[in-house]
């Protein structure tokens, strides 16, 4: 198994590996390297006093690695990862000179770590936003091999804040931090055979016949190794993990007396919403991608520049249509925003694309509307000097949806969309949108799959005026708070998933009758609702015709031409 450097120039490259391996190997055993202990804490001494050291040795000394191996419940492995930190100078910072001489033997490079090691800062941002993609750190298994150290330093770096006070506060953080915890040195001493766990890990592989891979006393060689044995372990000794969940080498009792996971902790739908523009773009949309594993549901809006012709409420539907397609085929996109959740409500994240090659001075507007954006927030400045171009965000964006089996494994959901549903359709295939409200309909069900109009959902809510109001109005019922500015699409969105969610929860059949249904065009989309499921399920771009046979459509590999014959 091959140990995975990483270092700044890969960083993002090898975090975007992990997330993904994540998804499959959910048990992290880890391990970390660091510049000694300044206090030695006598074996005698009693658990306050060894606490106190830990503390103290913690929060004077950097981190130089940390080592993560990805493994499954039947033991095998994902993946290992060394993550190595810049930040440590061994002429001015504290460290004991002997645990440098020994890591330099076992061929850590300290002038390499200082020139080209990963920013703690930098570290703690990426890492975290994996975490948080997998619902927090609560569904995932961590491992390590006497580990109190290792998780003191892991605590420290992940909240970035000393540690508590005592011992019982440090056990409950680590309970509200990290989960499931087992160490392989405590599960050693239930192990007959094993000298009541008071060996070290090479003894205890040696013990299961278990052979190391890379050096000792380098953290991605010690996680693997530690990987190993908890899984030889498992299969060996049955009941060991049992009785030594929650439990560490060295203040044990004190874990499992106060071993309190809180589910709350970086789950909730507050993280940022994510700016995405042209020099983030391929890395947010690899983040974009693996989310999309486990959060299947695309709450979506777009801003644009307003509308240049107003359609009457009392408009028939053909006129309304005719007037959509004028609209979006004269005007140019501004934002998307997207925010994925899964089928219970729970937020994996919120991204927001801004697009360039919008021109104030040259491009077709509504006043009014470009003056609403910039006081919400909008840039326009930024967005054409920053802004991604459109032929780079579909070439990526329909890239991303091939991975997933093409759009019909996915639920899309807006509020009042029929604009944003016309402006993404004609988006993702670069064409026209059709010339009538009939086939519009169609080419709706045969890109999007499964769609909700939450505006349209809204009718069939008592208290809710028929579904006559907006977004606002609509969240205000349900007691659902924004997060963010509103006419900005990424906040847009995410409120329309938090809603989508509420709704669902609390008038349960509506979702029922209103799947396929716009507000406006609502019965036409019923009416030609044909979801085809081969589409974008093939690779890359060639742009080709379907042909018709009687009243089967045969689609082209990309997107299709839509021809009605």
């Amino acid at each position: 198994m091959k140990i995975r450097g990483v270092w700044a120039h890969n960083f993002h490259q090898e975090l975007s590996q992990f997330d993904h391996c994540l998804h499959r190997f959910p048990v992290i055993s880890f391990d970390t390297e660091f510049p000694g202990f300044l206090r030695d804490t006598p074996r005698d001494a009693l658990e306050d006093q060894r606490y106190e050291d830990v503390k103290f040795n913690v929060e004077s000394l950097k981190l130089l690695q940390l080592g993560f191996t990805l493994s499954d419940a039947h033991g095998n492995i994902g993946g290992t990862w060394e993550f190595h930190l810049s930040g440590f100078n061994e002429k001015s910072d504290p460290h004991v000179v002997a645990s440098i001489s020994l890591l330099k033997r076992n061929g850590l490079d300290f002038a390499r770590l200082g020139q080209f090691g990963i920013s703690v800062a930098e570290f703690v941002f990426g890492f975290l936003r994996v975490l948080r993609i997998h619902r927090g750190l609560h569904d995932l298994t961590w491992v390590c091999f006497h580990g109190l150290y290792d998780l003191a330093y892991l605590l420290k770096l992940l909240t970035q804040k000393p540690l508590p006070d005592s011992v019982v506060m440090f056990a409950k953080a680590l309970g509200v931090v990290f989960g499931t915890i087992y160490d392989v040195k405590f599960m050693a001493r239930y192990c007959r055979g094993f000298f009541g766990g008071e060996i070290g890990l090479a003894r205890v592989a040696k013990l299961l016949d278990v052979e190391r891979s890379g050096e000792a006393h380098q953290a991605g060689s010690d996680s693997l190794l530690t990987a190993a044995v908890f899984s030889k372990m498992n299969a060996t000794f049955r009941s060991v993990a049992g009785m030594s969940q929650g439990c560490l080498y060295g203040i044990s009792p004190t874990i499992v007396r106060y071993w309190q996971p809180a589910p709350v902790i970086l789950r909730r739908p507050c993280f940022p919403i994510r700016g995405v523009w042209a020099h983030n773009f391929h890395q947010e949309l690899s983040q974009f991608d693996h989310c999309l594993h486990r959060f299947p549901v695309i709450s979506f809006d777009t801003e644009f520049p307003g509308f240049l012709r107003d359609t009457p409420r009392d408009a028939l539907e053909d006129q309304r249509y005719e007037d959509v397609k004028f609209n979006v085929e004269s005007l140019k996109l501004l934002q998307l925003g997207f925010t994925l959740s899964d089928a219970h409500g729970n937020i994996g994240g919120t991204w927001e694309f801004h697009l360039s090659g919008f021109n104030e001075k040259s491009d077709p507007h509504v006043v009014a509307s470009i003056s609403l954006l910039k006081r919400n927030g909008l840039d326009f400045a930024r967005l054409g000097q920053f802004g991604i171009s459109v032929a780079e965000f579909v070439f990526g964006f329909l890239r991303v949806l091939r991975i997933h089996r093409g759009l019909h494994d996915l639920t899309w959901v807006c509020f009042h969309g029929l604009y944003d549903l016309a402006y993404l359709l004609k988006l993702l295939t670069q064409k026209p949108l059709p010339d009538s409200v009939v086939m519009f309909a169609k080419a709706l069900g045969v890109v999007f799959g499964t769609i909700y109009d939450v505006k349209f959902m809204a009718r069939y809510c008592r208290g809710f005026f028929g579904g006559e109001i907006g977004l606002a109005r609509v969240a205000k019922l349900l007691a659902v708070e924004r997060s963010g500015e509103a006419h900005q699409a990424g906040s847009d969105s995410l409120l329309t998933a938090a809603v989508f969610s509420k709704m669902n929860a609390t008038f349960r059949s509506v979702a029922g009758m209103s799947q396929g249904c716009l507000y406006g065009i609502s019965p036409t989309i019923v009416r030609y609702w044909q979801p085809a499921p081969v589409i974008l399920r093939r690779p890359c771009f060639p742009v080709a015709a379907p042909r018709v046979y009687g009243a089967r459509l045969i689609h082209s590999p990309i997107l299709p031409t839509y021809v009605h014959m």
